[in-house]
């Protein structure tokens, strides 16, 4: 009877021990924070197509990244319709992961009407 206890004891040891090399928790109030600042930044952009202008998110990303230190590139074919490239290097255990998203955006369109609905939500907490 004491080898089963004894053998549970460790593992609950060794289990407290993995959790403690853990690195720190993320602080989860802070990254809410920050992302709902960033998505209300975006979302404050008048992106929609036509005319097509997301220039102004893809100036906002690419600072963003650029501050955090992740290396971006932008990518221009056509006047105000810049694509951004950021690239986080992984240490190759693991498969690559692609990220990808449209920076326009069709909410202006449906709410152009009423300019002030969109800045409700974006205040909206």
């Amino acid at each position: 009877m004491r080898l089963p206890i004894l053998g549970l004891a460790a593992i609950l040891l060794a289990g407290a021990a993995v959790r403690g090399q853990e690195g720190p928790r993320p602080d989860w109030a802070r990254v809410e924070e920050e992302t709902m600042r960033h998505f209300q930044a975006l979302v404050r952009m008048d992106t929609s197509d036509p005319p097509g202008n997301e220039r102004p998110a893809a100036d906002y990303l690419t600072q963003l990244f650029e501050k955090e230190g992740i290396p971006v590139q932008t990518f221009t074919l056509e006047p105000n319709r810049t694509n951004v490239v950021a690239r986080l290097k992984g240490n190759g255990r693991k498969r690559p992961l692609l990220q990808q998203r449209i920076l326009e955006s069709e909410l202006h369109r449906f709410v152009r009407f009423n300019w002030d609905v969109v800045n409700e939500l974006a205040r909206a907490r």
